[in-house]
């Protein structure tokens, strides 16, 4: 290593995953260390997240543009995507057509999040949403347009007004089609962040949706054919690839469930793209709060002997369990599963120690969007233990 005296260098280098680095260099007589750090964005809630839309039944199709590999590995800014993968755990896919493009320089994101890039001639392909595979579906759609032409964002259009929505189309002002049509107003307002939601249930009068920004617009009647139309869901158009009113702007995220969400599961997802995208949506469109019914011990508490804690809360939450203060090992942030306003979270806890004690929980929405809560502390006391472990 030779002598110090001498002088020498050191490089320890912590490289991020993105672009842009500031160089931090610390001096100490001769000895020079060098740390890079990331100031750009990085896949986030993590890639992928699979607890943010726990005790929600049907999701079928998730591509998020920070996680559009599925593994956190990221592609080069500019890339060409091919595939963008789904991160349900249902392995639909999504397949490019006219190249794409991952964006991820300073100019694209959205808040701090990469995009999938279209100028008009690109599209991806994924499921068969129509009525006769599924009657019920809702779609989110986080997009950001860059055109004043008449563009679509998703579709199964086949120039028969089926199921499709269309971010310009008079103005500023998108339709969804259902075999006839409903307005979303300002759907279409170049670079600005836009989240909105369909919600189809086939042939229910009134039974279908449309949400801005987590806002009902319009409720309407699905009655659009429910065979004729493409059988496979295009995202970048209304339709056809190449004919379709391609969409000119970005895309960061598509969420599909194969159900209509009910307004509790739709406020969730609400959370978790209202947080991660700082879409400032209303607190009535978000989840309140992850509150807690109960906080209960599975038995007597003895010394080095497992015993149960429970945490039953209002909403899926992450639960942080602690004894006098410190958190008990193995139970920080255990996802709360159920479903309604019941969500259970469950923590081993083996005391380490003798005499009174303090036990209390943390909850914090899985989700995001919403705000946590603590529990009333529950006081007892740790006895000996008596006979073999």
């Amino acid at each position: 290593m030779g002598d110090p005296k001498a002088g020498f260098n050191y490089n320890l280098g912590v490289i991020g995953p993105r672009r842009k680095v500031v160089r931090i260099v610390l001096s100490i007589l001769s000895l020079s260390i060098y740390i890079v750090i990331p100031t750009t964005a990085s896949a986030s809630n993590p890639c992928p997240n699979t607890n943010a839309f726990s005790g929600i039944t049907g999701l079928t199709v998730w591509l998020r543009a920070d996680c559009v590999t599925g593994n956190g590995a990221d592609p080069a800014d500019n890339s060409t995507i091919s595939t963008w993968v789904d991160v349900s755990g249902n392995s639909n896919n999504a397949t490019g057509y006219g190249s794409p493009t991952y964006q991820s320089d300073a100019a694209n994101l959205i808040n701090s999040n990469p995009v999938i890039n279209f100028n008009g001639g690109q599209t991806f392909t994924s499921i068969d949403i129509r009525a006769i595979t599924l009657p019920e579906v809702t779609i989110f759609a986080l997009y950001k347009l860059r055109s004043s032409n008449q563009v679509g964002v998703w579709g199964i259009d086949d120039g028969g007004w089926d199921r499709f929505f269309m971010a310009r189309w008079n103005g500023n002002d998108g339709i969804i089609s259902h075999s006839g049509t409903t307005a979303v107003p300002n759907s279409g307002v170049n670079n600005t962040t836009k989240l909105v939601t369909t919600v189809y249930r086939y042939n229910v009068n009134s039974g279908s949706s449309v949400y801005d920004n987590g806002s009902l617009v319009s409720t309407l009647t699905d009655t659009a054919d429910p065979s004729g139309a493409q059988s496979t869901l295009r995202i970048g158009s209304i339709g056809a690839i190449g004919g379709g009113y391609q969409l000119i702007g970005d895309i960061a995220e598509i969420i599909v469930f194969s159900q209509a969400l009910s307004e509790a599961d739709r406020k969730t997802v609400n959370g978790y793209l209202n947080t991660k995208y700082n879409l400032g949506m209303s607190a009535g469109n978000i989840p309140a709060t992850a509150t807690f019914n109960s906080l209960t011990i599975g038995g007597s508490a003895t010394y080095r002997k497992p015993v149960s804690i429970t945490a039953n809360v209002s909403a899926a939450a992450n639960v942080t369990f602690k004894a006098q203060n410190k958190i008990i090992p193995g139970c920080k942030n255990k996802l709360a599963t159920g479903s309604g306003s019941s969500f259970n979270a469950v923590c081993t806890w083996r005391p380490s120690f003798r005499g009174p004690v303090i036990i209390t929980a943390t909850a914090t929405p899985s989700g995001g969007g919403g705000s946590g809560s603590a529990s009333i502390p529950i006081s007892l006391s740790v006895s000996n233990r008596v006979g073999s472990r």
